[in-house]
């Protein structure tokens, strides 16, 4: 009996995959007890989350290269998993109306993880060593290009989240068109004309969770007050961000 490390909790646990086969690793990653699967995890995550990569990739069809059309985009999205389903995204710390006066209260797992007051540049890039470990284990794929910046408001510091990708051999980073995000809609209903297609909406998802893991806010609204650091605002990359 082998043991391996599931990547999406953490812990050990029996394998009972053919050879070759599992999804959480290779047979570089798989040990004769869970002491010794937990330890190898311990001191060499990152390794374990490489070879789940290579586990996931080859069972989401191998499709690991940038798409060159809409339905290559889609079959490469659909691989994503659901944030409840990731080794990366944890759930909130905090998530029910024990804010101000009653009012909503959400603090997300890794902002949860840090006692002191923290800015738009370290939630920024907590965010962006998230999106590394994410692309490490394979829940989203390289090509895509990720950006987190810092977008002050009036009301509320938030972290501007945008998604675009690299080309084969490109080194600029692209809008995605449109046509390989939304589904086909009828000119004269307007209402039709931003229905995500199922791979775009699996990945706007995942990445709006994964910003969501350093937002803090404490809401009222029967007294006007608000307190905010939401991480979670996602877009597509606009065609005029395109840029080296």
């Amino acid at each position: 009996m082998l043991y391996h490390i599931n990547t999406r909790t953490g812990n050990p646990g029996k394998c009972s995959a053919k050879p070759g086969n599992c999804p959480y690793g290779t047979p570089e990653t798989h040990f004769t007890s869970p002491e010794a699967a937990r330890a190898f995890y311990e001191s060499n995550q990152e390794t374990v989350l490489r070879s789940a990569s290579k586990a996931r990739t080859k069972s989401a069809g191998g499709v690991a290269t940038v798409p060159t059309t809409g339905k290559d985009f889609q079959k490469a999205l659909m691989s994503i998993p659901s944030p409840e389903d990731s080794s990366v995204i944890s759930p909130p710390a905090i998530n029910d109306n024990s804010g101000y006066l009653g009012g909503s209260r959400y603090v997300g797992a890794e902002r949860a993880k840090i006692d002191t007051y923290i800015g738009q540049t370290e939630a920024a890039a907590g965010i962006r060593d998230l999106v590394r470990k994410a692309k490490l284990a394979g829940e989203i794929p390289q090509w895509i290009d990720v950006s987190v910046k810092k977008n002050a408001g009036a009301w509320v510091s938030s972290i501007a989240i945008s998604v675009g990708y690299k080309p084969e051999g490109g080194r600029k980073v692209r809008a995605i068109p449109n046509s390989w995000i939304y589904e086909p809609y009828d000119p004269e209903d307007f209402r039709t004309r931003r229905v995500l297609r199922p791979g775009a909406d699996k990945l706007q998802k995942y990445i709006s969770v994964l910003g969501a893991s350093y937002e803090s806010s404490d809401i009222n609204s029967m007294v006007d007050y608000f307190n905010s650091s939401n991480a979670g605002r996602f877009s597509w990359r606009d065609p005029w961000e395109d840029k080296d």
